[in-house]
């Protein structure tokens, strides 16, 4: 058996958390009751953009970023994009502020679903 199988990195699950782009450039969000907030760069400089979500959002706990990658509780990632504020949201999926398949520094929000045991 070849050790490269051995030792596969396990499979990227996250994804965009928006279903269409809202900006080139994110660079920061937050959440508020069942509306996400997303801070942008455009043409016209800095700028809100406020998102109707259809969940209340009932927790968001900040999630640790060691060596570029996401750990809850266990490392989530293992992919060289660029990561930023990741956070626990409802105790379902981690969001985060990431530069794949983008260019570096040209952040759009994504997420990874937990699988619930």
């Amino acid at each position: 058996i070849s050790t490269s199988i051995l030792f596969s990195k396990h499979r990227d699950k996250s994804q965009y958390f928006l279903e269409s782009e809202i900006s080139l450039l994110s660079y920061d969000f937050e959440f508020r009751g069942k509306e996400l907030v997303l801070k942008i760069l455009d043409g016209n400089g800095s700028s809100e953009k406020i998102i109707p979500l259809q969940d209340s959002v009932r927790s968001v706990q900040p999630v640790p970023i060691i060596n570029n990658q996401i750990f809850f509780p266990g490392q989530l990632t293992n992919t060289a994009e660029h990561k930023r504020n990741p956070v626990l949201l409802n105790n379902k999926e981690i969001v985060y502020l990431g530069d794949q398949n983008r260019g570096i520094g040209f952040y759009a929000l994504r997420k990874i679903p937990l699988e619930l045991k």
